[in-house]
């Protein structure tokens, strides 16, 4: 017998070895120059992982973006437990890392091996033939949808995580020892500093494990102590050192707890049950859902759910036996089934969906899941290894051809479904990237590198900026400037002051984002430099630079010019210098004679056309922000103005501005404004609701932001309305201050005491 197993699991392997070398040999020969994806997240892991290897310090630190700060590398998308085996052996003189790419590609593409393996080992353990065995294991292998994320999300992409948590839970079920469930435990561990989804997925298959047991075998299962300690062993003890492991990486308090996406990013039951991107499912039109709801079982598990479904209605209903939720003969795979319908009606968005979006808000930290669609892979696994089994059974039972003819049919046509679904992976995933290949950069656009002392420059400020990864800021600059930034901070070891990660702190985002914002009163972020050697600015030629983005680039000292990029430098005091010329040029405005006094302020027009309201303030800087201002509910409806504007000239734009506090918190900056205007006979003509953090041009180091936006009025008695509410945070207060409304072209003065006001703008002379 032993002969046997050894036998079908190398058969099994080998098989599963000889498919990816059929549809990925052209890869692996070239592993190491071959990039998975030459874009987007895809190059930032690589970048990540190439950049912790040969620069960082620490295992658990990167600096890699968000300079001067840095980050814990659970959050940069990396890959940290293969990184950190390759940095261990560097540092102990064993250097590898000159192959970490090939492999990482390596690993990636055998995950499917590896997974296949486990999945082979489960229907072992079903008591299913062998050969059907290797069959069936590679067909659910080659057929996962996580082989979509390839070309991206690698982390996400291992095959081997869901099978192994089902084979190991499976082999607990079975044998009930508690060096089962430590083992357990270290895979939860290794599934958290992997992919925090693939920790979900196992706490999901857990949790639900017990309640089975529970239902089931909670004779055979012992004492409650029993079950509690492997509970705990499971999956509290792996979540606990998690939570250690952030700490002492130098954890910061003030992530998102709540992550863009979960009511976007869901599975649809066209995506799970319908073929939406094969061939055979042209014929009947069906309404294409998101890349991330997609993760089809094959047509063979289709039908074999609908006729699982169509039995358990069939089945008369004894809750007392619980014989209704015994699909096959085998209680585990019972107990997995109908987990994996869970996960897949999670997947769904429910109960959310059913008009219970509140509910989301009291998820906790559960809220972090932002594509509960994933859960759907899951179902995925689960139904196939149901499907199977029970297509085997019924040949067995029946033993006839009409059964021989219907178990050889599906086998061939989930075959087919297999290769449709990997037949195009090796093409998306086999990208090169010449300027990352080239190593003695001897290439035209490579060439530049050699001009100049990188170790002179203490970090790269890429050009348009991007910071992508707080939930509550998106500035994308382009994908361009990406590719630019990642491949010069590899071949330079000169870290990046942008951001493309995940959760990152919002204090931190809002002294970044200080830097591309408006030139105000400091630039915070640099009181964090400690070094006094000056930036490489990067700007990428083909992107389009804000005013801000600018008045650095302009003043910028030129190394480098090519077709493609812009290499200057500048240094802290140059940077400072840029806020020091804006209020020299303040002085020299208020300075001029040339303004016009009305009422409080001064203003470069004769007859100026404002609205000014400080919400108890008589005159702007009366008080400070926030002393006397408009207060309400944040979760409610705050009408924030809804008056008419006097004097108004129709030929001319105006801008409307406003500070709003709490913009450095989580969610506060997804505030929703509505702006309306209505005519004279109180018809509504105009309507626009935005997130507030879309037209914030300053971040003040108090946490106000400064919200502004244009707006063209069509009559002179018109009535304009501003209202502002926050539908995701469950209490807190919304602060607002110092509105004013203004024609374009208007510039509104104030001078007080270390202050000059402009435009809605508090300029501090000198601390």
């Amino acid at each position: 017998m032993k002969s046997i197993k050894t036998v079908g699991l190398f058969s099994n392997i080998m098989l599963s070895t000889i498919l990816i070398f059929i549809f990925f040999g052209s890869i692996l020969r070239n592993a190491n120059s071959v990039y998975f994806s030459a874009s987007g997240d895809g190059l930032k892991s690589t970048y990540g992982s190439i950049y912790h290897l040969n620069y960082d310090t620490t295992y658990l630190r990167t600096s890699y973006m968000n300079y001067p700060f840095g980050e814990s590398v659970l959050y940069t998308g990396g890959q940290p437990v293969i990184v950190n085996t390759f940095k261990f052996f560097k540092n102990i003189g064993i250097d590898f890392s000159g192959y970490l790419l090939g492999f990482l590609n390596t690993w990636l593409l055998f995950s499917i091996v590896i997974g296949a393996m486990f999945l082979y080992l489960i229907l072992r353990e079903l008591k299913l033939p062998v050969f059907y065995s290797i069959v069936v294991s590679n067909i659910i292998a080659f057929m996962s949808p996580q082989m979509d994320r390839f070309g991206g999300h690698f982390n996400l992409a291992y095959l081997y995580f869901i099978p192994l948590m089902i084979y190991l839970l499976f082999i607990f079920y079975r044998k009930r020892k508690l060096y089962i469930s430590i083992v357990l435990g270290l895979v939860a561990l290794w599934s958290l500093v992997t992919h925090v989804y693939f920790f979900g997925f196992y706490g999901i298959l857990v949790l639900c494990f017990w309640i089975g047991v529970f239902l089931y075998d909670k004779k055979s299962f012992g004492k409650p102590w029993f079950i509690i300690v492997n509970f705990v062993i499971q999956l509290i003890i792996p979540y606990i050192i998690f939570k250690v492991l952030l700490s002492l990486s130098g954890d910061v308090s003030d992530r998102t707890m709540y992550p863009w996406g979960f009511f976007s990013f869901l599975a649809y039951p066209q995506g799970i049950f319908y073929p939406i991107n094969k061939f055979y499912g042209r014929f009947i039109y069906v309404k294409q859902v998101p890349w991330e709801g997609i993760a089809y079982i094959g047509l063979v598990s289709v039908i074999g759910f609908l006729i699982i479904l169509y039995y358990s209605i069939k089945k008369p209903l004894k809750l007392r036996s619980w014989s209704f939720l015994q699909i096959t003969d085998n209680h585990y795979l019972n107990i997995l089934f109908w987990t994996s319908l869970i996960a897949l009606l999670f997947s769904f968005g429910l109960p959310f969906t059913l008009g219970l979006q509140k509910l989301y808000n009291y998820m906790g930290e559960l809220r972090q899941i932002r594509g509960p669609g994933r859960f759907a892979w899951i179902f995925f696994y689960s139904i196939n290894i149901t499907t199977f089994y029970l297509l085997w059974h019924y040949y067995k039972r029946s033993r006839k051809l009409v059964a021989f003819i219907i178990l050889l049919f599906a086998l061939s046509w989930a075959t087919f479904d297999s290769y449709l679904n990997v037949k195009s992976v090796p093409k998306y995933i086999n990208n090169k990237i010449e300027s990352l290949n080239d190593k003695n950069n001897v290439t035209e656009q490579n060439k530049w590198y050699h001009e100049i002392d990188f170790s002179k420059y203490q970090a790269i400020i890429p050009l348009p900026y991007f910071h992508i990864g707080s939930e509550n800021y998106w500035i994308d600059g382009s994908a361009e400037i990406k590719k630019i930034a990642f491949i010069a901070s590899i071949k330079t070891g000169l870290p990046l002051t942008a951001v493309m990660m995940g959760r990152t702190s919002m204090n931190q985002t809002r002294m970044s984002l200080q830097l591309v914002m408006e030139p105000y009163n400091n630039y915070e972020i640099l009181n964090y430099v400690s070094s006094e050697k000056p930036f490489l600015v990067i700007f990428a030629k083909e992107g389009i630079l804000t005013l801000p983005e600018r008045d650095i680039k302009n003043r910028a000292k030129l190394l480098i010019n090519n077709d493609k990029v812009e290499i200057r430098t500048i240094t802290k005091d140059e940077l400072n210098g840029i806020i020091i010329e804006n209020k020299e040029k303040l002085r020299d405005e208020i300075n001029s004679g040339l303004l016009f006094k009305h009422k409080d302020f001064l203003s470069n027009d004769s007859i100026p056309n404002y609205v000014y309201c400080g919400f108890g303030d008589e005159t702007p800087g009366d008080t400070k922000l926030g002393e006397k201002c408009y207060v309400g509910n944040i979760k409610k409806d705050n009408l924030i103005i809804d008056s008419e504007l006097e004097n108004v000239d129709t030929s001319q734009a105006y801008i409307v501005s406003l500070w709003v506090e709490n913009m450095d918190k989580d969610i506060y900056p997804r505030t929703v404004l509505t702006f309306e205007q209505f005519n004279q006979a109180g018809d509504r003509y105009y309507s626009e609701r935005f997130d507030i953090w879309r037209r914030i041009k300053i971040l003040d180091s108090n946490g106000w932001g400064l919200v502004e936006f244009n707006i063209k009025l069509k009559n002179p008695t018109d009535r304009v309305k501003i209202s502002m509410k926050n539908n995701l945070l469950t209490s807190g207060q919304l602060k607002v201050d110092e509105l004013l409304i203004r024609q374009t072209q208007e510039n509104l003065y104030l001078t007080m005491n270390n202050l000059i006001f402009k435009n809605n703008r508090f300029y501090i002379l000198s601390y």
